[in-house]
């Protein structure tokens, strides 16, 4: 967003942003990988890779609580795994 492109009000980026994390919550458990990165500034972090289908998780790094409150579903399957 801050080298420009084309026009997109915030209220629509944060409410795609919600949406995709909602989606993400509801569908990780389909794939047989999933890398989830955060982006800062155009620093990325890898934050986990969760395969789903061998009940396998690698945390590199801890969430907000912000994220850890939009996916509920992803952070019930890390702790589960993370008691085994």
């Amino acid at each position: 967003m801050a080298k420009g492109g084309h026009s997109v009000d915030e209220f629509t980026i944060r409410e795609r942003y919600t949406l995709g994390l909602e989606q993400l919550d509801n569908t990780f458990q389909e794939f047989d990988v999933v890398y989830l990165w955060l982006s800062k500034e155009n620093e990325n972090f890898h934050v986990y890779t969760l395969h789903p289908k061998l009940n396998c998780v690698e945390a590199v790094w801890e969430l907000s609580q912000e994220l850890v409150d939009l996916l509920p579903k992803l952070i019930n399957f890390v702790k589960s795994i993370e008691r085994k």
